[in-house]
């Protein structure tokens, strides 16, 4: 009874909170998909402090331009991101199952990788990747070694009706880990020429090899750590840009590039499509991508979970471009940390 009490009194103070913002849409309508979901009263107002000095922004920004079927997908994104508590239905779980499932059984284990073949859009895929070993428990492991596979090309992450790009042109694939993305947007747009950055040795290891097996042609492969500008950065133990919280870490230095730079100092045009997903680094590889995004208006993929404030800091920048938009997001990853949302934008 204690405990049903104390949950009612966080709930009445996370209503007194709405009030006071009557306005904020994005609050109100998440207190109540929190009591549709029996979140306790505690966590509800946890949530609604997380970002309290950026509601407005968030509400104004993001959630009143989504759809109402991307709102409450949205909400059920920042529930689960945020707090942990599970909202998927069981009719997205089993397909996402089945995704892993198929994921699965197609992988097969020779020397620590996981190797597949499998028909994706009438064409042969084979894809090489080493099989994860992480700790955790039977979900999170799974998620980790079966997650290139089941995400990209049976979820279809990177692909949503209505935001995608016409086949030709450039589209650069920021973040290409093992070259799965390289091969789905390949063999979606075979007239494109794929530009794929990867820094990490190992990753981009894996991408030269899955490039090269499958005989692709419109795929090439940067070295290249993406950032807000070009030239020399010190990054640390994560490979994380280096900040004065890391003086006593170990720093190695890199050289950056800005992706306004690599446009000007290849002189490439018809940008069609840039997807982002560099683990924490969207922000800064965005404020070097502006010139390009103004002057050819591509549609962009923007992970929105890789840092908090994300959710409102990549809004707010798409807004200052000044550039008339639509937005929608998509969000795969529900089962375990529930990450992976995926916000789309289309300058009109």
């Amino acid at each position: 009874m204690l405990r049903l009490t104390k949950s009612l009194l966080y709930r009445v103070k996370a209503i007194r909170l709405c009030n006071l913002h009557k306005d904020n849409q994005f609050m109100r309508d998440l207190v109540k998909m929190c009591c549709t979901w029996n979140v306790e009263g505690e966590v509800i107002c946890n949530l609604l402090n997380l970002h309290y000095e950026h509601n407005g922004e968030i509400d104004r920004l993001l959630y009143r331009l989504l759809s109402d079927s991307d709102k409450y997908e949205f909400l059920r994104f920042f529930i689960k991101r945020f707090s942990g508590h599970n909202t998927y239905n069981e009719s997205e779980k089993k397909l996402i199952d089945e995704a892993f499932d198929k994921a699965k059984q197609i992988c097969l284990n020779s020397n620590g990788d996981a190797k597949c073949s499998f028909i994706f859009e009438g064409k042969q895929i084979s894809f090489v990747y080493p099989l994860s070993h992480s700790e955790g428990n039977d979900a999170e492991r799974r998620l980790m070694s079966y997650y290139p596979v089941a995400h990209c090309f049976f979820l279809r992450e990177y692909e949503k009706e209505g935001f995608n790009p016409k086949d030709g042109g450039v589209i650069f694939d920021c973040g290409a880990a093992y070259g799965d993305t390289a091969l789905f947007f390949s063999t979606l747009y075979p007239n494109s020429e794929i530009i794929s950055f990867e820094y990490g040795d190992e990753a981009i290891d894996y991408a030269y090899r899955n490039i090269q097996d499958n005989k692709v042609s419109n795929v090439k492969l940067e070295k290249a750590y993406l950032y807000s500008e070009t030239g020399v950065q010190s990054i640390n133990d994560n490979g994380k840009i280096s900040t004065a919280d890391d003086l006593h870490a170990n720093t190695i230095e890199v050289n950056t590039v800005s992706l306004d730079y690599y446009v000007e100092n290849n002189k490439l045009n018809d940008i069609r499509l840039i997807k982002f997903d560099i683990e924490g680094g969207e922000q800064s590889a965005l404020q070097g991508a502006v010139n390009t995004i103004l002057k050819y208006h591509p549609i962009l993929y923007i992970p929105i979970y890789h840092l908090d404030d994300d959710v409102y800091k990549i809004p707010a920048f798409i807004k200052e471009l000044g550039i008339p938009y639509q937005l929608s997001i998509k969000w795969t990853e529900k089962l375990v940390w529930g990450v992976d949302c995926v916000l789309y934008v289309k300058f009109l």
